[in-house]
Parts: structure tokens; C-alpha cells; sequence
């Protein structure tokens, strides 16, 4: 009871206290505030994303198989391709498997939502034992399951809608279950709609998968492994199955030697992002430390002033335990009231931060909002802070000696050399995070800009793009389809306003999706690296996208209607293979264009002949906006027809304007068909800038509130420390030192920390980017230009917090400074 009643009377003290100095507190809880604040928002974001993000049973064994060749280096930036498995192949891995608890295959669609307006529908065809495997139960209805599909025989027409779907397609009408829902004009029964949270692959449905004896067509799989089993154990069992079933299926598999790795689904979706977030996480916890330092410096302040009040408690009998108890108090409940106003930050700030996401950078099941956890977090670190930054003036104050205490004046310089030098040591460190801080914001805003301003080799202001993908077993015929995506182009590029228009297959810049080998006849291949990025390309392409043709000549329409074998490379394909002669007139295979993997995809009668070279154009980035350009050919779309293709049109103006007369373009040739992602050219190329943009706004506004922070302690300190030296100050005048001559004394103090503090971080800041450039696009920690403007804006601030309360005290008259006390 008479800890309790302690507590209480400590708190009411502190009540006292914070009324008495009301600007001193709502400095200390603003700064804690800050710095709860950001921590609790970013800590929202990772625990969301890295700690619970996924609603399926047991998510963190859940691996996802890939591949790279053995000659790739490994870590975080070695580039994975993932693994795909036939069904047979799936289901020996199942039975056989000693490190897999289980697997399952989806295999992804487009369909059409007919029998009203049509929409284009992401679906997902799931193996019978899919939804067991994710352990969700149907919010309404039920699932499918084995019993509904009975392999090998073909399944009945089952569908369950995701929450979000049913949703916006069914008003949420919970009497859904049993109806018939009509895709590509099949009516299939509703038996089930998903929780909010199951969004695997953000498909809007999920079908039944027909599990066919089919060894020429290999499905994505994702796969769980046993408890305690390590990922390297399933990456070498995975490793000896595949290369056994390539054996019996060379077409399905890699060719050459790979390297087989499983790599955990969070991992393997989030990619380079995981790495990012966690440096956020680091970088919030700098400002964290520095808004502690602030705190601290001003605590510090604080109890210099009330060593002659502490030594009087201690004379007249006080236990110093009991003052440190006190003076903890005070700290802690700084700190939780400045942890509460940082959760309500924190309510605010993570949407803000949720907005600022690339779209796609985070699996959609995750739940971010400041939860239970994220409170707790809060509360903990409120505490703990509290406790850190108050121990240190609580401790100088319970050591300082009665008698001193008791006679100090405020003739006195600044309390004590301990003091001083704690003082010192934290406006060092605040300075030292603050530069890593300002450093990362800088280099990443330098790098964006270049990112931004980088050459893509085409123009894309006034383009649009839509994107057409036909129903499925629809239009399998080749010439069929040749004929009918050509009429729906001739309808697009016949629309007023337009001035170019093109198709596009696996050449949607500034990335080309296809990479396969080629051979050059008479020439000795060069083995792995013999590679080139393929496009299928359509119409105009090049004058839609203003690329110039440097050699020989494009292939026409009359060469795409006869699917003529004919291509038109890049410049980095000529200068690597014929870096002294002419490509044209050349004829190279492209054993990738024979492709037999799905019957969606047709071909002409001769798809095994080569490819001749009757052109080369300017080079196009085709490996993203931060790669230069590969070696690359275009060849005409109909010489392999997937059934969808990306239509892009270049506009005499604003081409939003398009987006109506191009919809009603392709419905002319077909009512039922939708269209699909319609934006501009210039949006899709935001999606390659949105991850560095993201890191950097949070960097920049992290930098912004650390550099405040610091110039509030600097400034803190040079306050105190001019008080408590007016008097110093005042003999110096009296005996003629100038009002310059004193400010070179405050000045010259406060600089030398500033360059212990600099150089302290430049070493911190040049420790760190090596693995800050793994994971931050666009970081180059050799810029030296970042590095000057950090340290000026620095420099520029101690200046700025150092002369302002210098001048201050400095304008009283000698004589009254004398007097001071």
C-alpha cells in the first residue's frame, strides 16, 4: 500500500511539474510522439506483411519451388524463375515426397462473365485438395473437394467467388449460393463464397481442375513442407525428382543444369520489398533513438537546474531510491502520454502510408491497420524509452554531492562535467543517425530522379493501352484467329484521333516477357548466355511507340496475315552477334517459338522454320527502366497466338479520351467481348518508379522529422548552455570581447560536435549502403553530391539553432549579465 501510495504521490508531483514548465513538456511529449508514431506505423506495415500477413494454415512452411541456372550467382538479387509440374509429375511428387506434407497445382485463366455485360474474369483452377490445403473455410456455402472432381474425368462446373467479387458482381447477395453463373457462355453452380482474406493469386473465382494424365503441359504448383524439415533438404529431394521427371519430359522442364531452391511464400512474393521494409523499420528506429536523445538532452537540462532543489530532499532525509523512482516517473509518464498521442499518429499515418504502396507489393490478404499487437508494441516501447532516456539525469542528480548542490548558483557554468559530456555525447549521436537519415533520403531522391528521367528508347505521352483476351477454346483455329484479332485491329486503328495503332504479346515496354535461346546457323553457339528477349508484336508498333527503324525494313501487314517468318532486332542484339557485319538477310531458330505447352495457343502450318532478319530498330529498355537494353527480336504475333493480346494506340491528345471509342471498336467485331486494364502508357510506366517512390517519401519524411528533431536539441542545448554562461559572457564584454568574438566561443563549441557527429555517421552511412543497395532501386551511395547537400543542410542547421539564442542573450547589457543569477 505504501508503494502505491508513493506511486500516487509521484504521480501528482509530476502533475505539478508539468504545469509548472508546460513548453518544456509539450516539447518532450511531441518529440516521443514523433518518433511512437512513425515506429507504430511502419511497425503496422511489418507486422502485416512479415509476422502474420497470410490467413492459411500453417503459411510459413508454404514454399514456392524455383529455379536459376547454376551458373547465376545466389542472394537477394539472383533472379528465380519458378518451377511448374504436369499434373502425372504433381502427383508422384505427392505420393513420394519425404520432406512435402502436401502440394497443390492452380492454374491460372481468363474467362468472360457473359449473359449480361461482359467482364473479364481472373479465375483460378485449383487440384481437388487445394482449399484443404489452405485450411480456410467458405464464409458462405462450401468448397469443392475431392469428391467433386473424380480424376481423371473431367470436373463438374463448380465455382466459389472470392469475397470481393461477390461483392461487386452480386451486391453481396448471400441467397447466391446454388445459382448459375454464366463464363465463355458455360453455366457454371456457385457453391461457395470466400472470407474477406482468402485472395490467393487475386483471382475473382475458383474452378476445379481437371486432373489429366498430361505430360506436355506443366501448372504452377506450390508445395508445404514438413515440420522441421529444412529448405535445403526440400530443395535437393525437389532437385533429384526434376531432374528425373525432365528425363521423361524434356519439353516441360529447363533445359541445361539448374539450381533448384524452394523459397518460402512470403519471401518469394514480396521479393526485394521484405528487404525494404525492413530497412524502414532500421530508419524509424534511428528517428526513435534520435527523438529519445531530444528528450534526454532536455531531461538533462532539466536537472541541472534542479540540483539545488534534489539536494535539499536529500539533506532533509529523502533515500536516493526513492528520488530515482520519482524522477523515472516523471520520465515514463512523458513517454506514454507521448506513446498514446503516437498511436493516434499512428491511426492516421498508416492509410497514408498503405496509399504510398505500389499496388501488388504486398499479398492482399494482409491486414494492415493498427491492431492489438501494434498497441501493445507501442506501450512497451512508450516504457521502455521512458526508462532510457530518463535514467541518465536520474542517476546524475541522486550523485551529485549535497553540499555542492545546496551552494551552486547560477554563476555556475552548466551543472557538472558529467553532464556536460552526456550532453555532448547525445547531440553527437542525434547528429550521427540524423545524417544516415538525411544521407538515405538524399541518395534514394537522386536516384528516383534519374530512374524518372532515364531514357526508355520510345515516347509514351499520349498512349493507351488495353488489353483483349479472348474466351477460352474460342478462336483455336489459326487462321481464324489471325483473321479476327486483325479486324479488330483494323476497327482500332480506323477510330477518329487515333494516329498509330499496334498489338503486343510479351512486349509491353519496358519489359519483354518472353527470353528464349537461338541459334545462329554456322555460328558456335555461346551456351547459357546465347539469350534474347522475343516480342509478338502486331500492327504499327514502332510508330506507336516512336522507335526508329535504323536498318532494313519492318515486316508489314501482309507478312503477319501469312505469318511470315520473318523478325526486326534491336541494336544490343546487332552489336553483340554482328558487331562488324550486317544481321539483315540472316535466318536464326528460335526453338521457343515452337511452343506445343498449351492448346490456347495456336500456330501456322510451318512454326519449325527460321526466322529471317529483315530489320533493326532503335534499342527499347526491355528489362525495366533501370536495365539497358537486351539483346531482343520482334517477329509478327501470328507466328505464335496466345488468345489475348495488349493493344496500345497513340492519340493526337489526351488519350483517356480513347478509351470509350476504342471499348466500342472492339465490340463492334465482338458484343460479348471485354475490355480490360485500360490505362495509359504513362501509368503503366508509374508501376516501374512506384517501389522507389514509396521507400523514398518514407526516407524523405523520416529525414524531415529527424533534422526538426535535431535542430530542437541543438538548439535546446545552446539555450542552456548560454544561460547558464551569461554571466561568463557578460565579464567577457565588460572587459571588451565583441558580440562575434563571444559567438565564435558558442559557435566553435557546438561545430566541433557537429563534425564528430558527421564524420561518425558518414562511417555508419558507407557501413550500411551495401546492403541498402541490394534491396533500394536506384541507390548509389557514390554519389557525392547527396553527400554535400546532407552535411551543408547539417552544418546549415547547427548554425541556424547556435546563433539564434546566442544573439539572444548575448543582446543584454554587460552589466545586467553581471548581475545575473
Amino acid at each position: 500500500m505504501n508503494s502505491l501510495a508513493d506511486f500516487g504521490a509521484d504521480l501528482r508531483f509530476t502533475g505539478r511539474l508539468f504545469r509548472k514548465n508546460p513548453g518544456f513538456s509539450l516539447i518532450a511529449i511531441l518529440s516521443i510522439a514523433l518518433g511512437i508514431g512513425a515506429s507504430s506505423a511502419i511497425f503496422s506495415l511489418v507486422y502485416a506483411v512479415l509476422l502474420d500477413p497470410y490467413p492459411y494454415k500453417d503459411a510459413d512452411r508454404i514454399v514456392a519451388p524455383t529455379y536459376a541456372d547454376k551458373h547465376t550467382p545466389g542472394g537477394p538479387q539472383a533472379r528465380l524463375a519458378r518451377m511448374f509440374y504436369t499434373i502425372p509429375d504433381f502427383l508422384e511428387i505427392e505420393q513420394d515426397s519425404k520432406t512435402l506434407e502436401g502440394a497443390f497445382l492452380a492454374d491460372t485463366r481468363t474467362l468472360i462473365a457473359t449473359g449480361g455485360i461482359p467482364e473479364q474474369v481472373h479465375a483460378l483452377a485449383f487440384s481437388p485438395n487445394s482449399f484443404e490445403f489452405m485450411g480456410v473455410p467458405a464464409m458462405l456455402g462450401r468448397t469443392f473437394t475431392h469428391a467433386d472432381i473424380p480424376a481423371p474425368q473431367t470436373p463438374p462446373r463448380l465455382v466459389v467467388l472470392r469475397y470481393l467479387f461477390w461483392q461487386r458482381h452480386f451486391n453481396g447477395d448471400r441467397e447466391v449460393i446454388g445459382k448459375q453463373f454464366e463464363l465463355d457462355h458455360q453455366p457454371y453452380t456457385i457453391i461457395g463464397v470466400l472470407p474477406p482474406r482468402f485472395t490467393w493469386n487475386d483471382a475473382d473465382v475458383y474452378l476445379p481442375l481437371a486432373m489429366l494424365a498430361d505430360y506436355s503441359r506443366p501448372i504452377s504448383t506450390m508445395m508445404r513442407i514438413k515440420p522441421g524439415v529444412k529448405l535445403e533438404g526440400a530443395s535437393a529431394e525437389l532437385q533429384t525428382m526434376t531432374e528425373h521427371f525432365r528425363k521423361r519430359s524434356p519439353n516441360s522442364y529447363p533445359k541445361g543444369d539448374f539450381r533448384f531452391r524452394v523459397q518460402p511464400l512470403n519471401g518469394y512474393l514480396l521479393g526485394k520489398f521484405q528487404g525494404v521494409l525492413v530497412i524502414l523499420l532500421v530508419a524509424v528506429g534511428f528517428l526513435l533513438l534520435i527523438a529519445c536523445g531530444n528528450v534526454s538532452i532536455l531531461l538533462l537540462a532539466r536537472a541541472s537546474a534542479r540540483r539545488k532543489e534534489i539536494g535539499v530532499r536529500v539533506s532533509l532525509g529523502a533515500a536516493r531510491h526513492r528520488i530515482v523512482r520519482q524522477l523515472l516517473t516523471e520520465s515514463v509518464l512523458l513517454s506514454v502520454v507521448g506513446g498514446a498521442l503516437g498511436v493516434a499518429l499512428a491511426y492516421i499515418g498508416v492509410p497514408l502510408v498503405v496509399a504510398l504502396m505500389p499496388e501488388y507489393s504486398v499479398p492482399k490478404e494482409a491486414a494492415i491497420q493498427v491492431n492489438g499487437p501494434v498497441v501493445l508494441f507501442s506501450f512497451l516501447v512508450a516504457v521502455i524509452t521512458g526508462i532510457l532516456f530518463g535514467m541518465a539525469p536520474a542517476l546524475q542528480l541522486v550523485k551529485t554531492d549535497v553540499r555542492e548542490s545546496i551552494q551552486e548558483t547560477g554563476r555556475s557554468f552548466s551543472g557538472s562535467a558529467r553532464s556536460g559530456a552526456t550532453r555532448s555525447a547525445l547531440i553527437v549521436g542525434e547528429v550521427a543517425l540524423t545524417l544516415v537519415l538525411l544521407a538515405g533520403a538524399s541518395i534514394a531522391i537522386r536516384g528516383l530522379l534519374a530512374l524518372t528521367s532515364a531514357d526508355p528508347g520510345f515516347t509514351p505521352a499520349n498512349v493507351l493501352t488495353a488489353e483483349v483476351n479472348l474466351p477460352a477454346h474460342s478462336w483455336n483455329n489459326w487462321a481464324a484467329r489471325s483473321a479476327h484479332m486483325n479486324r479488330i485491329l483494323s476497327r482500332i486503328q480506323s477510330t477518329p484521333g487515333i494516329v498509330a495503332a499496334s498489338g503486343a504479346i510479351a512486349a509491353a515496354p519496358p519489359y519483354m516477357g518472353i527470353t528464349g535461346d537461338f541459334e545462329i546457323p554456322g555460328r558456335a553457339s555461346e551456351g547459357a548466355d546465347q539469350k534474347m528477349a522475343i516480342g509478338l508484336i502486331a500492327g504499327d508498333y514502332f510508330n506507336t511507340l516512336r522507335v526508329p527503324l535504323l536498318r532494313g525494313r519492318m515486316f508489314s501487314d501482309s507478312d503477319a496475315m501469312r505469318a511470315r517468318r520473318v523478325g526486326v532486332i534491336n541494336e544490343a542484339m546487332a552489336r553483340r552477334y554482328w558487331p562488324a557485319g550486317s544481321p539483315i538477310g540472316v535466318k536464326i531458330r528460335i526453338p521457343i517459338l515452337d511452343f506445343k505447352g498449351s492448346p490456347d495457343v495456336v500456330k501456322p502450318p510451318d512454326a519449325a522454320e527460321p526466322i529471317e532478319i529483315v530489320g533493326m530498330v532503335a534499342d527499347i529498355r526491355n528489362q525495366g527502366l533501370t536495365q539497358p537494353a537486351q539483346p531482343a527480336i520482334y517477329v509478327p504475333w501470328s507466328v505464335l497466338s496466345p488468345p489475348g493480346m495488349l493493344f496500345m494506340v497513340r492519340a493526337t491528345g489526351d488519350p483517356n479520351r480513347l478509351i470509350n471509342p476504342v471499348r466500342e471498336a472492339v465490340r463492334a467485331e465482338d458484343p460479348d467481348q471485354p475490355v480490360g486494364n485500360v490505362m495509359t502508357l504513362e501509368e503503366r510506366l508509374r508501376f516501374e518508379t512506384a517501389y522507389p517512390r514509396f521507400s523514398t517519401t518514407l526516407f524523405a519524411l523520416f529525414a524531415a522529422v529527424a533534422l526538426l528533431l535535431s535542430v530542437s536539441g541543438l538548439y535546446s542545448v545552446v539555450s542552456y548552455a548560454v544561460t547558464r554562461r551569461t554571466q561568463e559572457f557578460g565579464i567577457r564584454m565588460a572587459l571588451g570581447a565583441r558580440i562575434p568574438d563571444v559567438l565564435r566561443i558558442v559557435v566553435g563549441a557546438i561545430m566541433r560536435l557537429m563534425i564528430i557527429g558527421i564524420a561518425l555517421g558518414l562511417v555508419c552511412t558507407f557501413m550500411m549502403t551495401r546492403v541498402i543497395a541490394t534491396y533500394v532501386t536506384g541507390w548509389n551511395p557514390k554519389d557525392p553530391l547527396a553527400f554535400v547537400m546532407v552535411i551543408a543542410a547539417l552544418l546549415g542547421a547547427a548554425l541556424a539553432a547556435s546563433v539564434a539564442p546566442a544573439r539572444r542573450a548575448l543582446s543584454i547589457q554587460p552589466i545586467s549579465a553581471l548581475r545575473h543569477d
